[in-house]
């Protein structure tokens, strides 16, 4: 799935194997915060959309993230 806003884009990716990748770059300042998933049930899937939700709205970065500034951008 791919989300986009004036603020953020957003790639949620998920495979049957249960694995799944949240990558999001967020436009203002080209800060990329991403994360790996294992997910073992729909409690799992779910708390993916809350992590995604609060990096969102609220700026919290989910546990074991990756955070990184795009090439070139301004820190």
């Amino acid at each position: 799935m791919e989300f986009e806003s004036a603020v953020w884009m957003v790639e949620v990716m998920i495979w049957s194997s249960g694995e799944a990748e949240l990558a999001t770059l967020r436009l203002t300042d080209d800060r990329g915060v991403n994360k790996h998933y294992d997910l073992a049930d729909r409690e799992d899937l779910d708390g993916l959309f809350d992590e995604l939700v609060r990096l969102l709205v609220d700026d919290e970065v989910p546990a074991a993230a990756l955070v990184f500034q795009w090439p070139g951008a301004p820190s």
